[in-house]
């Protein structure tokens, strides 16, 4: 089929396409006003060596270190351990997925992440996670003796969210739209390469491959 083609396909079963966008964005709706609202709060953390460095290169060597820490870091933060201190810090059970810790590429920032459906409570969750979190560090990090390796530095602490981050209504709403406008288009063609009925003169005279009497014109109709 060529462009015309599913032009015309597409306004002849318009009602279809219509149907397609209102199943779109019913759906799209649904997904953004019924799922229960999420909140998340934030926790930077700058982790670098403690500095004793004499020269340029030392220093250089301690930042390239705390870098290739991070990535642990990230792991570490999702432990089993920094949950379990949270829900015994706020005497009640944390999921697996609510604390979460990410990292900036080429940095030594590392921000971890407590989301709930309650923002006081996202915001609990965060500073209960970010103190176990620098004190598993600590403990990781810390020789024999003297002290760690590393360090980890708080410099932004958890404020309670004014916004939740899911369910994001607009895009919903967009993506819903979008996929309704193409189940409806496919639809559409589909139902009209199914459809063997005959509408015009000249179908049915391409369908019995002679010319049509007036009188056909009845079968047309019918």
């Amino acid at each position: 089929m060529y462009i015309r083609e599913y032009l015309a396909v597409l306004r002849e079963r318009w009602l279809i396409v219509l149907l397609g966008l209102a199943l779109g964005v019913g759906l799209g709706g649904a997904a953004a006003f019924l799922r229960t609202p999420q909140y998340a709060a934030n926790v930077e953390f700058f982790i670098s060596t403690p500095d004793r460095a004499k020269d340029l290169n030392q220093a250089y060597q301690g930042s390239l270190l705390s870098e290739q820490k991070i990535k642990s870091y990230v792991k570490l933060a999702r432990d089993r351990r920094i949950r379990q201190q949270v829900a015994e810090q706020l005497h009640s059970p944390v999921a697996p997925g609510a604390i979460s810790a990410s990292a900036a590429p080429d940095t030594v920032l590392l921000t971890l992440t407590a989301t709930d459906p309650s923002p006081v409570r996202a915001q609990q969750l965060a500073a209960a996670a970010a103190s176990a979190f620098a004190g598993l560090v600590s403990e990781l990090e810390r020789p024999t003796s003297g002290a760690p390796v590393v360090v980890t530095r708080e410099i932004q602490d958890a404020q309670v969210p004014i916004a939740p981050i899911s369910p994001r209504q607009k895009p919903d709403l967009i993506l819903g739209l979008f996929l309704g406008l193409v189940l409806g288009i496919v639809a559409a063609v589909l139902r009209h390469n199914l459809d063997r009925s005959v509408k015009s003169t000249d179908e049915l005279a391409d369908l019995v491959q002679a010319p049509v009497l007036p009188a056909a014109c009845a079968v047309c109709r019918a």
